[in-house]
């Protein structure tokens, strides 16, 4: 798998992420319950409307089966999240930590 790193004009602000080879990784790490629908840690409705959008397209393609487009809504989700931290909307802990959670479930 690539790897990369996102570095922001601001040093200070750095989200690491990697890129899955196949879905099978992304689906190691998410749960299923007892109905068979995923769950997710974050709720999308908890967020502004940009990174809710990114969630939810994130969280569809996890449904769907599709890497390709959980990639794009994860590289989506960290630009975000930079652009959110570096405005004072959420905090850089918070922000790291729901980044992590969406590249964790890739690796």
């Amino acid at each position: 798998s690539q790897s990369g790193k996102y570095n922001s004009k601001h040093k200070k602000y750095r989200i690491r992420y990697k890129f899955p080879s196949t879905m099978d990784g992304i689906l190691k790490k998410c749960q299923k319950g007892d109905n068979m629908k995923f769950k997710y840690k974050y709720d999308p409705d908890m967020f502004d409307s940009l990174l809710r959008e990114y969630m939810i397209k994130a969280y569809k393609a996890l449904e769907e089966n599709d890497a390709f487009h959980y990639r794009m809504a994860c590289i989506d989700i960290t630009h975000e999240l930079k652009w959110s931290w570096e405005n004072e909307i959420i905090g850089k802990a918070k922000a790291d930590e729901i980044a992590d959670y969406f590249w964790e479930m890739a690796e």
